[in-house]
C-alpha cells in the first residue's frame, strides 16, 4: 500500500472514530439557545428567517426527518459536514504539494482543534458556512493546477449555498476575487466565459433568499446590522474600549488555535512570501474572517465563532510552517505531536465538560451554561396546556419551551417579544420573563384576571442558579 492511500485510510478511520464519539456527545448535549431557535424554523420552511439564510432551517428539517425530533436528529447534519470538511481538507493539502503524512495531520488538526470540534456537535449556521469556505477554497486550489472549466461552476455552487447559510459568506466574493486575480495562472481564465457564467450562479442560488429578504423588509440584514453596530440586547459596549475587545478577541483566537497552533500559524503568516503560489486562497481563507472580527470589534463586542471559520485554513498553515524547508525531520515530528496532542487535549476536556460538567466555573463564565438547566422548565407543563399562547421576554426561553413541549397534543403557540415570527393568539396567555437575561427585556401588558405562576430557578449541576423566569396567566392582554 502507497504511502498516499495509507494516509488516506487512516483518514476514513479516524474520521469514523470522531462520528462515533460526537454522536454520544449530540446526544447527551442538551440543545443551546439558538438551536432551538432555529429548530422552531425548521417547522415551517422558507427562504427567509428573522436572524438568517434559511441553510441552518433547511438541514435541521432534513436531520429531524431521519433522525427525528431528538438532539441527534437537529444535529444530524452537523456531524455529516464535519465530516466531509475533513477530507476535503485533505484533498487541499495534498493540491499544495503536502506529503502523505502532512496531509493526514492538517486533517486531523481540522478534527481537533476545539473551534471545528466544538462547532461538530452543535447545528448553527457557522456548520454549512464553514463546510462551504472550505470547499470553495478547495476548488480556488484546485484551480491553481487544473485548468478544467467544471471548477468554475463548482465554486460557484459553494458560494451560492455559503451565501444561503450566512451572511458572512458573501465575504467569498472579495476573497475570490483576490484570488484569482493576484496569480497570472488564474488572472489568463478570466477571458474565458465560464468564471462569468459562475458568478451568474452564485448570485442566482442566493436569489430566492435575497428576494425574501426584500418581500420582509429585509429583516435578517437589519437584524445583524444592529449586531454589528452593537444595537443588540446583551452586545452594546462603549466605543473606547475596543482595544480591550481587540485583545479578548486575539487571546479566545490563540486559545481556540491551541498555543503551539497560534504559534505555527504565526510563522506561517510571517513566512507567507515563501508559501507556495497556490496556497494564496488558504492564506486568505484564514486571515479574512478573523481581519472582519477585528473590524466588528470596533462598535460590537463579537463572538469567537466568527472568526473561527478559517480554521480549516489556519490547520493547513500549521502544517505548512512546521514543515517548511529548513526542519529538522525529528523536531518537526515531535513539534507535530506537541501540536496535535495539545488540540486533543483540550478538545477532550471541551466535550467532556459539555457532556457532564465539572470544572467549578461560575455559571457567568461557563460556556455550558446557557444550555444547562433548561428541563427544569418541565413544571409549567400543565401551564402551556391550559392557555392559548406563551408570550416569553427573549426568544432563548420561548424556543426552549417549545422544545421541552414538543410532543404535547395541543399545539400552543410560543412567541417571544425580542425575536419570532408568529404573534401570540386567542384571548388567554401565559406570559414569561426571565429575570435579568442578555436583551434585558421586560413584558408590560394590560391583562385582565392576572394570575401569578409559582417562580422557577433554574441550576447548574452544582446547584448554582442559572436564571429566574417570572409569570403569570391573564386573559384579554394587549
Amino acid at each position: 500500500m502507497t504511502d498516499d492511500r495509507r494516509a488516506a485510510w487512516l483518514l476514513l478511520l479516524f474520521t469514523l472514530g470522531t462520528v462515533v464519539i460526537r454522536w454520544f456527545a449530540a446526544g447527551a448535549i442538551p440543545l443551546s439557545d439558538d438551536e432551538a431557535w432555529y429548530w422552531r424554523w425548521s417547522l415551517e420552511p422558507a427562504f427567509h428567517y428573522p436572524d438568517h439564510p434559511p441553510m441552518v432551517a433547511w438541514l435541521i428539517g432534513l436531520g429531524t426527518l431521519v433522525g427525528g425530533h431528538t438532539n441527534e436528529g437537529v444535529r444530524l447534519f452537523s456531524l455529516v459536514l464535519a465530516s466531509m470538511a475533513g477530507f476535503i481538507v485533505f484533498v487541499t493539502a495534498a493540491d499544495l504539494g503536502i506529503s502523505s503524512r502532512g496531509r493526514l495531520l492538517c486533517a486531523m488538526l481540522f478534527h481537533l482543534l476545539p473551534a471545528p470540534a466544538a462547532g461538530a456537535l452543535l447545528m448553527t449556521p457557522d456548520v454549512p458556512l464553514a463546510f462551504c469556505w472550505t470547499a470553495a477554497i478547495a476548488v480556488l486550489v484546485r484551480l491553481h493546477r487544473s485548468h478544467a472549466s467544471l471548477l468554475w461552476y463548482a465554486g460557484a455552487l459553494c458560494v451560492g449555498l455559503a451565501c444561503l447559510s450566512k451572511l458572512s459568506g458573501w465575504m467569498l466574493f472579495p476573497l475570490l476575487f483576490a484570488a484569482v486575480t493576484t496569480l497570472p495562472s488564474r488572472r489568463a481564465r478570466l477571458r474565458t466565459v465560464h468564471p462569468w457564467l459562475a458568478l451568474m450562479l452564485a448570485i442566482a442560488i442566493a436569489l430566492p433568499w435575497l428576494i425574501g429578504e426584500l418581500a420582509h423588509k429585509p429583516s435578517s440584514l437589519f437584524f445583524q446590522g444592529d449586531h454589528l453596530a452593537g444595537r443588540l440586547g446583551g452586545t452594546q459596549t462603549r466605543l473606547f474600549l475596543f482595544p480591550a475587545r481587540w485583545l479578548e478577541l486575539l487571546a479566545g483566537q490563540a486559545g481556540l488555535l491551541t498555543p503551539p497552533g497560534a504559534v505555527w500559524l504565526a510563522i506561517a503568516l510571517y513566512r507567507w512570501k515563501s508559501l507556495p503560489a497556490a496556497a494564496l486562497p488558504v492564506l486568505l481563507g484564514a486571515i479574512l474572517p478573523m481581519a472582519a472580527t477585528l473590524a466588528a470589534a470596533v462598535l460590537t463586542h463579537p463572538e469567537q465563532n466568527w472568526a473561527s471559520t478559517g480554521h480549516p485554513q489556519a490547520a493547513i498553515l500549521m502544517v505548512l510552517a512546521l514543515t517548511a524547508r529548513g526542519n529538522v525531520a525529528g523536531t518537526t515530528k515531535a513539534h507535530a505531536i506537541l501540536l496535535a496532542g495539545t488540540a486533543l487535549a483540550l478538545t477532550a476536556l471541551i466535550y467532556v465538560h459539555a457532556v457532564h460538567p465539572f470544572l467549578p466555573l461560575p455559571p457567568e463564565r461557563d460556556p455550558t451554561a446557557r444550555i444547562r438547566g433548561w428541563e427544569q422548565l418541565a413544571p409549567l407543563h400543565r401551564h402551556v396546556g391550559a392557555v392559548d399562547s406563551v408570550v416569553c421576554d427573549n426568544y432563548g426561553l420561548a424556543s426552549q419551551l417549545a422544545w421541552l413541549v414538543r410532543h404535547n397534543e395541543k399545539q400552543v403557540g410560543i412567541s417571544s417579544v425580542d425575536r419570532s415570527f408568529h404573534g401570540p393568539r386567542g384571548k388567554r396567555w401565559l406570559v414569561l420573563d426571565q429575570l435579568g437575561d442578555y436583551g434585558q427585556a421586560d413584558i408590560s401588558l394590560r391583562c385582565r384576571g392576572v394570575v401569578h405562576v409559582p417562580s422557577l430557578t433554574l441550576r447548574d449541576s452544582h446547584g448554582l442558579p442559572l436564571r429566574t423566569i417570572v409569570g403569570f396567566i391573564a386573559d384579554d392582554c394587549r
